[in-house]
């Protein structure tokens, strides 16, 4: 059966967003969408690292948007440029720092070795 849907340029940059995530053609992630939400459907697939033959965990549909999302603000914000990678790393660099300021000034271990 072939379906047409319309979505909004936010609602197609979602899905495409989260496509690109999952490393899917966004048409087959919005047909793995649908046959979770039907009576019977197929269990979601997620890219995971363990054996290709092992059981896929299945996630509830609230934990999988979330999941889902974070996916696309990682796409979205990905870079190559190496100005902003280095800015990045500093900024990760000061915010260890900054979590280690308190257990140091109290004899503690650091958060951040």
């Amino acid at each position: 059966m072939r379906l047409t849907i319309e979505l909004t340029p936010d609602q197609g940059a979602q899905l495409l967003a989260a496509a690109e995530a999952e490393g899917l053609e966004p048409r087959t992630l919005a047909q793995r969408f649908v046959m979770e939400r039907l009576p019977n459907g197929t269990p979601p697939l997620h890219r995971t690292t363990h054996a290709p033959d092992a059981p896929v965990p299945s996630l509830d549909l609230k934990n999988q948007a979330a999941i889902d999302m974070l996916r696309a603000w990682i796409a979205e914000d990905a870079t190559d440029d190496p100005e902003e990678i280095r800015q990045a790393e500093e900024e990760l660099e000061g915010f260890k720092r900054a979590l280690n300021a308190t257990p140091a000034a109290t004899g503690e271990r650091p958060v951040f070795p």
